[in-house]
């Protein structure tokens, strides 16, 4: 019993560090212009994710809100993981007043 515990544990902590994204910083592309990307992290299991795409937004708004400034999304792009390919994906997106 006590070893079906300590399995179930530890694929549970597995599974959970295999979430989330892998995210870019803020870089300025242009006049109050950003891009920003992330790339999926592998699974525990060997299968590639696609990426949190609302996580990336969220993250990318948040850059701008901390300053002050209104998030505009400009464009997104997401590309699906595969079993052979990370996901990854990008937002554009301005920082307003």
């Amino acid at each position: 019993m006590h070893a079906k515990f300590v399995l179930i544990t530890i694929a549970c902590a597995l599974a959970v560090s295999g979430c989330g994204n892998s995210l870019s910083n803020a870089t300025s592309i242009g006049e109050d212009t950003y891009i920003m990307t992330a790339k999926a992290k592998p699974s525990p299991f060997g299968v590639a994710h696609a990426v949190d795409m609302g996580a990336l937004i969220e993250e990318a708004s948040a850059s701008c809100t901390d300053k002050g400034l209104r998030f505009i999304l400009v464009d997104k792009t997401e590309n699906d993981g595969n079993t052979f390919k990370l996901g990854t994906g990008s937002v554009t997106y301005k920082c307003l007043k």
